[in-house]
């Protein structure tokens, strides 16, 4: 029960004081690095490593398993030493890593801006915000492209970048949560369309038995906002 009204109060928080604008700003003035994009240079550097083109594929799933293996102890580690540290007075500097972590109001920004930009005619501007992304071909995108991008980034973020961690937290603490913000790292770095097999093989499994219950859950969330909404309509949701 505490995890989960920090949860709450952590997801408050976020959507009034972490927004992507406010980032934006800091990085600007302060000069800071976009730690977002660290972890993920990382994982690209130690994917170039450790899959070699020479190397065979059952040598390169060994390689991507002990990889996710390597990810998620440290992962544990980091967390079990955090929730021992972060008690007491120090529980604010939990609150803190929380917050950070849920990105609540930064994907409201960001999908906010797309609809901003697509409202206005100005395709450019929607399709900028698709910046850093996934969408790497994002400057190719049509109006109907960024609008489908923008929701699909609705969608996942909130399943696997907010709801996802959220639930492992309330479950697991620290070591749950910064679990799962790894896998999803990790997913998001090494996965690609067609790779099934190989050095990636791994981090989709583990992330899919990771995000399978929360995505459902997910799902069912989805469909109860659709009852709320004017013109929304349940079957409809449900067929999508």
């Amino acid at each position: 029960m505490d995890r989960a009204l920090l949860i709450l109060c952590v997801l408050l928080l976020n959507a009034a004081a972490f927004g992507y604008r406010w980032k934006r700003r800091c990085y600007a003035e302060l000069r800071l690095p976009r730690f977002s994009r660290l972890g993920a240079a990382l994982v690209r550097d130690l994917e170039r490593r450790l899959n070699r083109d020479h190397r065979s594929l059952r040598e390169r799933e060994l390689r991507g398993m002990l990889l996710v293996v390597f990810a998620i102890v440290v992962s544990v580690l980091a967390g079990w030493l955090g929730d021992g540290l972060f008690t007491h007075n120090l529980r604010i500097v939990e609150l803190i890593v929380l917050a950070a972590a849920l990105p609540v109001r930064a994907t409201w920004d960001d999908v906010s801006d797309i609809r901003k930009g697509l409202q206005a005619g100005d395709v450019a501007a929607a399709r900028q915000v698709l910046e850093g992304t996934v969408w790497r071909h994002y400057a190719a995108l049509d109006e109907y492209g960024a609008a489908r991008a923008g929701i699909e980034m609705l969608a996942v973020h909130f399943s696997e970048k907010i709801l996802a961690p959220a639930a492992w937290y309330m479950l697991l603490g620290l070591p749950g949560l910064f679990v799962s913000k790894a896998v999803y790292l990790l997913q998001g770095t090494l996965v690609r369309p067609g790779a099934e097999e190989g050095f990636a093989s791994a981090t989709q499994a583990v992330h899919y038995v990771l995000h399978y219950l929360t995505a459902r859950l997910a799902a069912l969330l989805y469909l109860a906002a659709a009852l709320f909404l004017p013109s929304g309509k349940i079957s409809q949701a449900a067929k999508q």
